[in-house]
């Protein structure tokens, strides 16, 4: 038997023989989440791009987000086939995301990122709570180059709210033509 099993045997003795001990290492009764997940709460929003030819792209979707500790923040994800294909008349197209509180008009802001940077562009992560509000909504700006000049949308997600637990507004679409 290694010395260190012959340890833990003795502490489980001493533990079953002394009521109210607690063994080192022993499970806690309600322990903490194993690590922070993002989830999209609510519907997204989505921006279409009308292409030189007047076909209505999808460009991307933007969410709202939890991160099941306490965090929100907003989520712009690009259409891949939007981000990696060329399109008749299109030739470029940028995002900026904010988390908007709802109550307020106060908001968390990426910065503005064009479709060939990543896939993805999130807000830095903010506590729900944050400025006394319980409600956020995500929303996308979004800028397209056409060969004629600039056009600009927005969507918005839905806004949730942390504190109800459900969507209090509904999502939006925007296209830029």
């Amino acid at each position: 038997m290694s010395i260190s099993r012959a340890l833990r045997n003795a502490a489980l003795a001493a533990a079953l023989v002394v009521p109210g001990t607690v063994m080192a290492g022993a499970p806690a009764a309600h322990a903490a989440p194993a690590g922070c997940h993002w989830a999209d709460m609510g519907g997204s929003g989505t921006v279409y791009v009308v292409d030189g030819r007047g076909s209505k792209l999808t460009a991307g979707h933007v969410y709202q987000q939890f991160d099941y500790c306490g965090n929100t923040r907003a989520r712009f994800v690009w259409d891949n086939w939007f981000r990696t294909t060329g399109h008749p008349g299109i030739t470029g197209a940028w995002v900026r995301v904010y988390d908007n509180s709802y109550s307020d008009g106060r908001y968390r802001d990426s910065g503005e990122y064009g479709s060939t940077s990543g896939p993805e562009v999130t807000t830095n992560p903010i506590s729900v709570h944050s400025w006394g509000d319980n409600a956020w909504t995500g929303e996308a700006d979004v800028r397209v180059t056409h060969n004629g000049g600039t056009s600009k949308c927005i969507a918005l997600s839905s806004t949730w709210d942390y504190h109800v637990g459900n969507a209090i507004e509904a999502p939006t679409t925007g296209t830029c033509g």
